[in-house]
């Protein structure tokens, strides 16, 4: 999260050839898009946060980067990238 980017967006921005979207929020500008994938015991790869911050640099002109923080953690997705947040029994249709 970049609390303080310097620029105004309303909506996010995709760049298809380096996966990074870049997204307005509430606190500042999100660049999102990289989703790895390991065991639980590994160690989190604060290198691809990086990676996404000096895309979105080069992705949006004018855009600052002071006091950027990344939020890396486990998230629960599925193959299609939906999030599942709990489970709820499956109803059969007759």
């Amino acid at each position: 999260m970049m609390p303080q980017p310097g620029v105004a967006m309303q909506i996010s921005t995709l760049w298809e050839e380096r996966k990074v979207i870049c997204t307005p929020m509430e606190h500042g500008l999100r660049a999102s898009g990289i989703a790895g994938f390991a065991v639980r015991e590994a160690p989190r790869r604060y290198a691809l946060g990086e990676r996404l911050k000096r895309s979105a640099l080069a992705l949006i002109p004018g855009l600052k980067d002071a006091g950027t923080t990344q939020s890396m953690g486990r998230r629960a997705v599925t193959p299609d990238y939906r999030r599942r947040l709990g489970w709820r029994r499956r109803r059969r249709c007759s």
